[in-house]
């Protein structure tokens, strides 16, 4: 019965690991760091650059993050197309306590497009990871993460 108990017990701490199996963060500046240098990569580059970064940090498996970072990296290259980064502009920054931490910034590419970009990060067990990350082109998306009409 106590083996019994060990492997279910074994079990679920494996799952949680896999759960968290990505790459902790060093922190959330290093993190949009290596992001910005991504966007400013040449476009050929940028999409698998930003694939990477996201994979190696977000906490789901690779069959369901891999999905993610290519559909992310895809609607870069569409609204970036040949074009380069202008600025990584920051616009909004909510902790939720020392567990959630949300950051917003807007995209401005070199043909004067927007784009807004929403990261949460999660603080588990005393590491820092990527917990979602969203792009938003449109309109009402850019309104939202500023928090006012355009």
């Amino acid at each position: 019965m106590r083996l019994h108990k060990a492997i279910i017990a074994a079990f679920f701490s494996i799952a949680a690991m896999n759960t968290y199996s990505a790459e902790p963060l060093y922190s959330i500046d290093e993190f949009e760091k290596k992001f910005t240098e991504c966007l400013t990569a040449a476009a050929k580059k940028r999409s698998t650059c930003v694939e990477n970064l996201i994979i190696k940090h977000l906490p789901v498996d690779i069959k369901e993050s891999k999905p993610q970072a290519a559909s992310i990296s895809r609607i870069l290259d569409e609204r970036m197309g040949d074009g380069t980064l202008y600025k990584l502009h920051k616009i909004k920054s909510i902790d939720g306590g020392d567990l959630f931490f949300k950051r917003v910034s807007i995209i401005e590419d070199s043909a004067q497009t927007f784009m807004a970009v929403d990261c949460t990060y999660v603080n588990f067990q005393g590491d820092l990871y990527l917990y979602s990350i969203r792009l938003n082109s449109n309109k009402e998306g850019i309104e939202e993460a500023l928090g006012f009409e355009i």
